[in-house]
């Protein structure tokens, strides 16, 4: 896609250290009268402006951080990030569905029953302007299938589905956008383009401030201005963050049929999340603090130690005398977060 350049297996690996999960131990404190944020993080500057029209050709996405980057290698039963460290785990899939043709990886989503996709793991949409970028043919013969989609929360065929954003790369002959909250607004999508069929296209799908358009091949298909924010979609949509926050390749329907399912071939698929200052990841990792029991503390209490975004966190009292900020190790913890 113009403007994006593919990144190749030997190229630049963001370090794993970055984005490393916290192993260390639960600190249980007493209530707590003040806090201090500490950074761990350094993005890069630029802004996307927002509030213009979207371009009709597809937009650099060079303000934006590559956050994702699926090239189809697989290690250990996932699909490796070739950014960062969020690989997806893949469930029905194995080492058969994997082929490199002429210096490419490919991964095949064959014509078959049962459950065969990768799942999207927590943390890599982290504001509400981000872009999703994925080369792909599809079989001509599979309609209906979503190739990618934000939201687990799956229902039966004739239920009400809500709370997801989905791209589905042939309903009746066209690519097909859609999203939607719980509010009464209801689903809004947007159809057109071609499917393609023997021959790979790239779709982009760029998300900002609840305006959602598709490209096709550089090309703008349209824009869907829902006012929908992708941060409420995923705190009302996901069954289990700790398991998935979006699927590659699997129905949003329970049931899973030949033809419920995406068939075809991936070769990339890409997330870019804009990319945040530096107060900007201050501002959310204190709007999005929260402590369980906090306006009832009657004894100890656990505070988070980083957010999603990947701020570490500090505590301490403003009269420890009154309120103590030493810690407290309880044995036989239980580990479940409160609330």
């Amino acid at each position: 896609m113009t403007g994006l350049k593919r990144q190749r297996k030997e190229g630049v690996k963001r370090p794993r250290g970055s984005g490393e999960r916290r192993a260390g131990r639960h600190r249980i404190l007493t209530a707590v009268l003040a806090l201090a944020l500490i950074f761990s993080l350094t993005p890069g500057a630029g802004m996307v402006a927002l509030g213009e029209e979207p371009p009709a050709a597809a937009p650099s996405l060079e303000d934006y951080t590559l956050t994702v980057d699926y090239d189809m290698t697989m290690e250990d039963a996932k699909l490796v990030d070739k950014a960062g460290d969020f690989d997806a785990p893949l469930v029905g899939l194995t080492a058969a569905n994997f082929s490199n043709v002429e210096g490419d990886d490919i991964l095949t989503f064959p014509n078959s029953n049962g459950d065969r996709y990768a799942k999207i793991p927590d943390g890599v949409i982290q504001d509400e302007n981000f872009a999703v970028e994925v080369k792909y043919t599809v079989d001509r013969a599979n309609t209906n299938a979503m190739l990618w989609g934000f939201g687990t929360r799956r229902a039966d065929l004739n239920a009400r589905l809500t709370n997801f954003l989905n791209f589905h790369p042939n309903v009746n002959n066209a690519l097909r956008l859609a999203v939607k909250d719980t509010s009464l607004a209801g689903e809004k999508s947007l159809s057109g383009g071609t499917p393609g069929g023997a021959d790979f296209t790239t779709a982009l799908v760029l998300f900002r401030e609840g305006d959602v358009s598709l490209y096709q091949d550089g090309t703008l298909v349209g824009t869907i201005e829902s006012g929908y924010s992708i941060q409420d979609i995923l705190k009302s949509g996901i069954a289990n963050y700790s398991d998935a926050i979006g699927y590659i390749g699997r129905a949003m329907v329970s049931r899973s049929t030949a033809n419920d399912n995406f068939r075809g071939t991936l070769t990339s698929f890409r997330i870019y999340n804009k990319t945040l200052t530096d107060q900007d990841i201050l501002d959310k990792g204190y709007d999005g603090l929260t402590i369980p029991g906090a306006d009832n503390v009657r004894g100890n209490v656990t505070l988070p130690e980083d957010t999603r975004l990947g701020v570490q966190i500090s505590w301490e009292s403003s009269d420890p005398a009154l309120v103590s900020d030493a810690p407290v190790a309880n044995a036989d913890y239980d580990d479940t977060p409160a609330g």
